[in-house]
């Protein structure tokens, strides 16, 4: 197909291809009873279609994660004390921030210790299951 100029390109695209010259009217506008679109639909085009749809859905969900990182920080660190905290882990919530941060912490070796392998399990989860998240604020 050869292309004059870029107006003859959007009339290929916009002005459908009409079968019998039927046109109906459907909510203020005239619709072709018969549309042939200018393409083949492949399997390789749905699947590039899904591809795009699974990337757009991931940006959305990625999107809304990162609007308040400092909340969803507070939160993990809230979340790691009271876990810590059942298990007998006499940190406060201050000093688990402080152990996260890579401050040096005064307690006991294996409550330090604890706190690092709950935030480490707790981000290699979340990298598993493709949440990614961000520690400055």
């Amino acid at each position: 197909m050869c292309f004059n100029s870029k107006f003859d390109r959007l009339n290929v695209v916009l002005l459908p291809q009409v079968q019998g010259g039927n046109d109906v009217l459907r909510g203020g506008l005239f619709v072709p009873d018969t549309y042939i679109p200018p393409f083949t639909m492949t399997d390789a085009i749905t699947n590039l279609v899904i591809e795009i749809a699974e990337l757009t859905g991931a940006m959305t969900v990625s999107e809304q994660l990162s609007k308040n990182p400092k909340l969803r920080r507070d939160n993990r660190i809230k979340s790691i004390h009271s876990s810590l905290a059942i298990e007998q882990n006499t940190l406060t919530e201050e000093q688990v921030s402080d152990v996260i941060d890579g401050k040096r912490v005064l307690g006991p070796p294996q409550d330090i210790r604890e706190v690092k392998n709950a935030y480490e399990a707790y981000f290699d989860s979340c990298k598993m299951a493709g949440v990614f998240f961000m520690d400055s604020y």
